[in-house]
């Protein structure tokens, strides 16, 4: 609007001419304030498209901070090793609080059972004793509950035998899965010494292409 002013004033000096000292003076002064306006519109531009750079620069400098480094990367990933480890270790020793329970539940179950076995021999005991019919009642009875036992250990030891299979194939599991892990750790570290011996030459690079410049 003021540039606008500026030219209507400078349109209607010429077409109503005044003294020329006055009209050059003038002249110089609107062409001087013109020009002036233009400057402050170009760096009033200027300072728009240098906000928005610095937006730009500004929102590309978070999208790379927010990207890990090659060391903050292998930093995690042995805060990761350390934290599974310790899961692990952690799982490992519930799993045994765990089997110890039932394996103590277990033998008092037995116990229980072979104390009441007892006591019910030995209640009935005299009563068997008294008549030879009642001796071979008593006796056939032991002989169930003799079966019954060896039926039961039978059933244990098979359970017994399927558990150590389950364990030496867990075994075997797991030293494969230690192989993978050394070889897994051997390839991490060949890479980093790879990686740092490619920042080294890519330094040195950099340093004899300066020098060449």
């Amino acid at each position: 609007e003021k540039i606008a002013e500026i030219d209507q004033f400078l349109e209607l000096s010429v077409s109503s001419p005044l003294p020329s000292a006055i009209n050059e003076e003038d002249k110089r002064m609107l062409e001087v304030e013109a020009a002036h306006q233009k400057l402050l519109i170009k760096h009033s531009k200027v300072r728009e498209l240098l906000a928005d750079a610095n937006l730009e620069l500004s929102n590309s400098l978070r999208i790379v901070d927010e990207v890990p480094t090659r060391t903050e990367l292998i930093q995690y990933e042995r805060r990761f090793e350390e934290l599974y480890r310790q899961i692990q270790w952690k799982l490992e020793e519930t799993r045994k609080y765990y089997d110890m329970y039932n394996t103590l539940d277990t033998t008092l179950t037995f116990i229980q059972k072979e104390i009441k076995l007892l006591d019910s021999i030995g209640e009935n005991f005299v009563e068997a004793m008294k008549s030879s019919q009642s001796k071979l009642e008593f006796s056939k009875q032991f002989e169930n509950i003799v079966k019954g036992v060896e039926e039961s250990l039978k059933r244990q030891e098979l359970n017994l035998a399927q558990k150590n299979q389950t364990v030496e194939e867990l075994k075997v599991s797991h030293q494969n899965l230690v192989d993978q892990q050394r070889k897994y750790f051997t390839a991490v570290k060949d890479f980093q010494t790879e990686c740092n011996k490619n920042d080294w030459l890519t330094a040195k690079l950099e340093y004899l292409n300066a020098e060449t410049y």
